[in-house]
C-alpha cells in the first residue's frame, strides 16, 4: 500500500557538531526530511524495543 525509504536523521548545534543521529529510519517515501526528523527525534522509543534477534534496542520504522 505504501512505499518506504530508509533515511538518516541528524541534528547539529550552531557550531556544526552532531548532537543527534539515527541511521536507517524507515518512513513512507512521500514524507519530507523534516517529518522524518521529528518522528525519529521525538516519537521513536530510544530503548527497550524487542528486536528480531532477541535483544532490545530502539524503534526504527513506522512500517509495523
Amino acid at each position: 500500500m505504501f512505499e518506504y525509504d530508509y533515511r538518516t536523521s541528524v541534528i547539529k548545534n550552531p557550531t556544526g557538531e552532531i548532537v543527534f543521529q539515527m541511521d536507517n529510519v524507515e518512513v513512507p517515501a512521500g514524507w519530507s526530511q523534516i517529518a522524518t526528523d521529528i518522528l525519529a527525534q521525538k516519537y521513536f522509543r530510544k530503548a527497550g524495543v524487542p528486536q528480531p534477534d532477541g535483544t532490545t534496542g530502539r524503534e526504527t520504522t513506522v512500517n509495523r
